[in-house]
């Protein structure tokens, strides 16, 4: 009998085992087996299934809120990502017109020296070659920058692309984390 105590115990840490246990006992005692402490140990049994059930429960309440927090974690991530990817952005902009700006700078360098070379020699940069060299310089000047500032752009729209994507990860990490735990609950429920 001392063996059949922990045995009844073991076997109730479930509710379906404790009611299959106290169907046991009460078939037992309606058979004329004489029950004596198995009544007692019937209702231990059943509390040992309460107490299992109230650990299982806080279980499933920590994993719950563990899930929450990994979600709301990897969402904060993205979301820091996604704002480093909008710095970027920026960075790609104030570069191409940083590049811009030398490319101009280095052209009225190179015209102003063009010129003070033709007249060193004293001939006229209104007309002939000086004229044609400048307009040369000037046009492939232009075209430089305009090569900058699509890089610029270009690098800027995926920067902003690659933002908005972490923007994306952001909210489906948190709700990721979420559903995880609604789920947790329905399963225990």
């Amino acid at each position: 009998m001392a063996m059949a105590l922990p045995a009844l115990i073991a076997a109730g840490s479930t509710a379906g085992a404790s009611s299959a246990v106290a169907g046991g006992l009460l078939a037992a005692g309606s058979a004329g087996i004489p029950l004596g402490g198995f009544a007692a140990a019937s209702s231990l049994a059943g509390a040992a299934g309460s107490f299992g059930s109230l650990l299982s429960t806080v279980g499933t309440l920590g994993s719950v809120f563990g899930s929450l927090a990994s979600g709301s974690q990897q969402s904060q991530s993205f979301k820091f990502q996604q704002a480093q990817a909008k710095m970027q952005s920026r960075q790609f902009e104030i570069e191409a017109l940083q590049n811009s700006n030398e490319i101009k700078r280095r052209m009225l360098s190179d015209l102003a020296s063009a010129n003070a070379g033709y007249a060193s020699r004293g001939v006229s940069t209104s007309s002939g070659t000086p004229q044609q060299a400048a307009t040369e310089a000037i046009r492939v000047a232009n075209r430089n920058v305009s090569i900058a500032q699509n890089n610029g752009a270009m690098n800027s729209s995926l920067s902003n692309l690659q933002a908005g994507q972490y923007g994306s990860a952001a909210g489906s990490a948190y709700n990721t984390g979420l559903f995880t735990s609604l789920s947790k609950i329905a399963g225990q429920a």
